[in-house]
């Protein structure tokens, strides 16, 4: 493997480990600190991909501690680089990871939503409807009705009808969890 890609690999890990060890401060000057450091390597990530999708942990660290002062403008800076990933596919797979990271921050999820979708058509792949079909059913969780409109919006295939079928169901989602609650007992010991 090349240097490069070594490098970006380790920065990838240290800024996963580091959102990790922030979760688990003791108090908010170590928070601040160990978030600092992570956003500090995850600048140090050269492929686009690496350096927006990373960020999804440090976002969440700060949303589920209640430390939330700059983060818009970490989402903001986590999406500016969205366009230089490629394939596409990769595109709406980061923001994926973004924008579950910000999801219980209503205004944050609304913002990343049609670019979300968007990213997510632009794919034209399997995966892209996949991702499609899981913020389907992650926004149907909170309003059935706006999901229900999204799917519509979908080209008509199986993957549209097999959401369809979902909704129908009452099937929601939750997104994905950053950090497990088994580690919050440590947090708290």
């Amino acid at each position: 493997m090349p240097e490069s890609e070594t490098m970006k690999s380790d920065a990838w890990k240290s800024c996963l480990e580091l959102a990790w060890d922030a979760w688990r401060a003791r108090d908010g000057a170590e928070f601040d600190r160990l978030i600092r450091a992570a956003l500090k390597v995850r600048d140090r990530c050269g492929d686009p991909y690496e350096r927006s999708a990373v960020a999804a942990w440090p976002l969440r660290a700060m949303i589920e501690r209640d430390r939330t002062d700059g983060l818009g403008r970490l989402m903001n800076n986590a999406v500016e680089t969205i366009d230089a990933i490629e394939p596409p596919i990769s595109r709406a797979d980061a923001l994926f990871l973004i924008w579950q990271a910000i999801h219980p921050i209503k205004k944050y999820r609304e913002q990343l939503l049609p670019m979300q979708v968007a990213a997510c058509h632009a794919a034209k792949s399997w995966k892209g409807y996949y991702i499609l079909s899981e913020v389907i059913l992650i926004v149907a969780a909170d309003d059935p009705d706006a999901a229900r409109a999204l799917a519509a919006k979908m080209a008509d295939g199986k993957e549209k009808r097999a959401t369809l079928r979902k909704l129908d169901d009452g099937t929601t989602l939750s997104p994905r969890p950053f950090f497990w609650h088994r580690q919050a007992s440590q947090r708290n010991s």
